[in-house]
């Protein structure tokens, strides 16, 4: 798997189990492939599968910009 993706799927669990309104005790986290992650609670298992979307017209623009810019055309 990308590093960067995991990186972010990480950060994103982290932001998720910080959340004080969660109440929940979290015990442990383990990572896995599918699901993402295995967590423990006190009381229950959770599986977590993090899944991006990503509008498909937005990924254009994007991609057009980043070559414009690799392109050094922006300068």
């Amino acid at each position: 798997m990308d590093r960067k993706k995991k990186d972010y799927e990480e950060w994103l669990l982290t932001k998720f189990v910080s959340k004080e309104s969660l109440g929940q005790i979290i015990t442990s986290i383990q990572p896995s492939e599918t699901p993402d992650f295995k967590i423990k609670t006190i009381d229950s298992k959770i599986s977590l599968e993090i899944t991006r979307v990503i509008n498909p017209q937005l990924k254009q623009a994007e991609a057009a910009q980043t070559r414009t810019v690799w392109n050094g055309s922006c300068f």
